[in-house]
């Protein structure tokens, strides 16, 4: 191997590209389980079979390269039995699933030179006896495809290639042979890049700080002093700030596609350990959302899914005698909405049984007063579970009350709806990114903060008729219905001497808040910093973020506030 090669970055960018096969081919899996008759998703899993191989024989991993190699022998068996009329067994698509995890374990701790572990091998020999549709047919080579088919992926040399690893001329000859017979399709192809995400995040951190010279600049715009021809340029450079700015930040953000398609397999699987029969259907995959969000999110959906086929969704047979198709569905939906991304996860099962749970939180000492509605929200609280047994997938009473805390650590809020007998929706709501927040900048006592603008309803003067109990809570009345009231610098921020001049009326989770300040300064996008050290365990402060004239505002915790003000409400009754 050449030693000017950083062959250690080389397998981590191969690390990642293959995971990404692994999924796709994931999903070409459950296409033929859904369509055991066709033959095209045979054929995107060969050629994505073959790259795989390949790749993983540049690298000299031979565990994985002849794990591929069996793999692609079963495809042809598959293939051949569908050309036979003889469609694609569930026992293939279980073999083909178990061969896609063992590659993708085996992947990180592959060695250059390494041969297959004993349940490798045996994995190996399982997928070669997958001919019980007669004798396996003669493996197509890559050269037996259509140029056209062959085109559509890179090979691995290409990407030695793009940074600069010398290859071998024959490698070089080979690739412009096979280039000439497709006719180049592959140079219309649009160029990607991949970069590390800490060189990305260097340079989102760059872009703050250019959102904050921005805003000095946008200052001195209004001072009289300023000369007409730096009036001209510093005018012509703030929109240029601006659209740096916001491409630096959305380079950040990464599509849900491949996370929402990850999830078939979840659904998949948890269907078969529970003897149902799912179809989950996404909508959705070209939504973007912030890389920092992704595995937290993937982790979110993994217990919706689940608790959907497990909860929401009944056997064949309960279906069938309901009037309902045996096989269930579960819904995916992804939709970008004014700064924010909404996932809906939704069922068409038996819905909710909103007496069950309210009476299982009686037992457990839990509030279960109000309406359906708010007796639904229930399933959140910890512990709470009324599934009468335990499995592998549901009935221990933790998994929503995690997802609704990761999620609302994410900023976020999650609200379910449900109609008896129709099925269920669970509704998540995310902001689009973390780095950067466009919020309301409002003043208490000598200190500004920041609302975060998307939980904002209106902004109105303070009556004055309006009373407040001595824990500075208290309520107003507005046409649209009563709304509690919390003096927000006396009792969450400490501040001292504030007028409660202003009300800024919040939303979040379905719930409504104003909270009492002193100046509504106006709405900004600022970028958010991590609070030091210093701040780590102040309450209801979300982070920080550098304003336009240098100085430094505190971003609040609005779910958090609105639970503290919750508890101050219930103390004083």
């Amino acid at each position: 191997m050449n030693d000017d090669v950083d062959w250690e970055r080389l397998r981590q960018v191969h690390l990642a590209e293959s995971e990404e096969r692994l999924v796709t081919m994931e999903s070409a899996i459950l296409d033929l389980e859904r369509h055991p008759e066709s033959e095209a998703p045979i054929e995107a899993l060969q050629r994505d079979a073959h790259t795989l191989k390949g790749n993983a024989g540049i690298f000299g991993f031979d565990s994985i390269a002849q794990l591929a190699h069996a793999f692609e022998d079963a495809l042809a068996a598959v293939k051949a039995g569908i050309r036979n009329r003889q469609p694609a067994e569930k026992e293939a698509i279980g073999v083909l699933l178990k061969a896609v995890d063992a590659i993708r374990t085996g992947l990180p701790a592959a060695e250059p030179g390494d041969q297959m572990s004993p349940a490798q091998q045996a994995l190996a020999v399982e997928l070669r006896t997958l001919g019980a549709f007669g004798s396996p047919a003669p493996r197509e080579e890559p050269g037996s495809q259509k140029p056209r088919e062959r085109s559509k992926g890179r090979r691995a040399t290409d990407k030695l290639r793009d940074i600069g690893v010398p290859l071998p001329p024959e490698a070089d000859r080979r690739r412009g042979a096979e280039r000439e017979a497709a006719g180049d399709d592959s140079r219309a192809a649009r160029p990607t890049l991949r970069i590390e995400v800490a060189r990305v995040d260097s340079l989102v951190e760059l872009a703050s700080e250019l959102s904050v010279s921005r805003g000095r600049i946008e200052n001195l715009l209004s001072s009289p002093s300023l000369s007409d021809n730096a009036r001209d340029v510093l005018e012509e450079a703030v929109p240029l700030l601006g659209q740096l700015s916001d491409l630096a930040m959305r380079m950040r953000l990464v599509p849900l596609g491949p996370i929402l398609a990850s999830h078939r397999r979840t659904a998949r699987d948890a269907a078969q350990t529970l003897g149902k029969e799912v179809m989950l259907q996404i909508t959705g995959e070209e939504v973007e959302i912030d890389l920092a969000l992704v595995d937290r999110v993937s982790e979110a959906l993994l217990h919706l899914v689940r608790n959907a086929v497990a909860h929401g969704i009944e056997d064949p047979a309960t279906r069938r005698s309901k009037g309902k198709p045996p096989i269930g569905r579960v819904s995916l939906n992804a939709a970008p909405a004014a700064g924010q991304v909404i996932i809906d996860v939704e069922d068409d099962g038996g819905g909710l049984d909103l007496g069950a749970i309210r009476k299982r939180a009686e037992e457990l000492g839990m509030p279960a007063g109000g309406d359906d509605r708010e007796v639904a929200q229930l399933v959140f609280a910890a512990g709470l579970t009324t599934a009468s047994e335990l499995s592998e997938v549901a009935g221990r009473g933790v998994g929503l009350d995690s997802v609704k805390s990761s999620i609302e650590n994410l900023a976020g809020s999650i609200e379910v709806h449900t109609e008896r007998g129709a099925g269920t929706l669970f509704r998540v709501r995310l902001p689009l990114t973390l780095a950067v927040v466009r919020g309301l900048l409002v003043k208490v006592a000598k200190h500004r903060y920041v609302i975060p603008i998307d939980m904002v309803r209106e902004c109105l003067a303070a009556p004055p008729e309006l009373t407040y109990q001595s824990n500075g809570t208290g309520l107003l009345n507005l046409p649209s219905g009563m709304v509690p009231v919390l003096k927000l610098g006396e009792q969450i921020l400490g501040a001292k001497g504030a007028l409660d001049r202003h009300i800024v009326i919040v939303e979040h989770a379905g719930h409504r808040l104003g909270l009492v300040v002193d100046a509504l300064i106006g709405d900004t996008p600022v970028v958010v910093k991590s609070i030091g050290h210093a701040l780590r365990s102040a309450t209801s402060i979300f982070g920080a973020a550098i304003l336009g004239d240098g100085y430094v505002g505190l971003i609040l915790d609005i779910p958090d506030i609105m639970k503290r003000t919750m508890a101050l409400r219930a103390q004083a009754s």
